[in-house]
């Protein structure tokens, strides 16, 4: 497994590393080149979303999304700048699918791609899934919120044999006091910390942009932190209400806001806990594999943590098309094994609306 230039830090040290810019950092490590030139469109698509959460409107604006739920103006424009910068700040991706907008469409480039070409002569192009505004539900109270990002081969982000497996890449962002990527690649240990940094900015120079601050890696096993979610589903999950009842006797802390980005980057941040959202027939499955939980997957992964549908690997999970929902998961080894047992697969089918 390949190691990151920046050098790797305990999670949650204060001290970092001089700052690496994010297309050195890249680089360095020899990401593929139309990769590389992906995940820069993805981060300068952030920056845009970043300048618009902060001043951008956060009332309804009676529309709804292919899911059913109801979209807030800012849902819209987050959308709307993403795939903007997919077609003209790369010209390695070809087709896209949104929480906003799920069944995968296609993705011109414009200008029209002039790509490093492989070994078989032909540019390498790629897929990415993505939800635009994770956290819209808590953005009006100004938690932070964020937006996740999953990367795949080719042309294709649905199918039967298509798991969180095929991913090459993951970014986790957090749009709060500060602006963060957290970035994971297929293959290369810990997760990489890019900070936002301002026009003038002490850490970017005059001119700001994307600065690796640090390489996260580790997850300890029992650390006493949880997020729990879904709770409601206590009610009628024995198992769900006795493991909750656990960490509770065991004095853990509590660390959840509702928001999946910034919930699950806070554990990333402190080197371990444990983030669930177990269902029951009264409370069914909501995050959405593709849109959300390969990402975050890939994320915990690449940290040393686990991830797990209470029934299986959560990578593992067929990807059969963009509407798959799942219970999910993540945290030390101990801690996912032990909801396994509790929670366990009854309460992880995939499903569809």
């Amino acid at each position: 497994m390949a190691t990151a230039a920046v050098p790797a830090t305990a999670v949650g040290a204060t001290a970092a590393p001089a700052a690496v810019p994010l297309r050195d950092h890249l680089g360095s490590i020899s990401v593929e080149p139309c990769l590389a030139s992906v995940l820069t469109a993805i981060a300068a698509a952030v920056e845009e979303v970043a300048a618009a959460v902060r001043t951008g409107l956060t009332r309804k604006c009676a529309t709804f999304n292919a899911f059913g739920d109801e979209q807030l103006e800012i849902d819209v424009i987050a959308d709307e700048i993403i795939v903007r910068h997919l077609r003209t700040s790369t010209s390695a991706v070809c087709v896209a699918s949104s929480e906003e907008r799920p069944i995968p469409f296609p993705i011109t480039p414009i200008p029209p791609p002039a790509a490093a070409v492989d070994a078989a002569g032909a540019p390498p192009s790629y897929g990415v899934a993505y939800d635009p505004l994770d956290g819209s539900s808590v953005i009006g109270s100004n938690f932070a919120v964020g937006s996740l990002f999953a990367i795949f081969p080719g042309d294709t982000l649905t199918g039967p044999s298509l798991t969180g497996r095929d991913a090459v890449a993951s970014v986790l962002v957090t749009y709060g006091p500060r602006t963060m990527l957290y970035i994971a690649l297929r293959g290369v240990a810990g997760v990489a910390e890019a900070l936002l940094v301002p026009a003038g900015g002490s850490s970017g120079g005059p001119k700001g942009g994307w600065s690796v601050l640090r390489v996260l890696h580790g997850w300890e096993p029992t650390k006493r932190l949880f997020a729990p979610g879904n709770l409601r589903a206590t009610g009628n999950h024995p198992g769900y209400r006795r493991l909750v009842d656990s960490w509770l006797d065991a004095r853990y802390t509590l660390r959840y806001t509702g928001a999946l980005v910034a919930d699950v980057v806070n554990l990333l941040i402190a080197g371990g806990g444990v983030f669930c959202n177990a269902t029951s027939a009264e409370a069914p499955a909501k995050l959405r594999l593709l849109h959300e939980l390969i990402a975050v997957g890939l994320v915990v992964e690449s940290a040393g943590g686990v991830a797990s549908t209470g029934g299986g690997a959560l990578l593992d999970v067929p990807i059969a098309h963009a509407e798959v929902r799942c219970a999910v998961c993540v945290g030390g080894e101990e801690q996912v094994r032990r909801y396994d047992e509790w929670v366990g697969p009854a309460a992880t089918s995939a499903t569809k609306r």
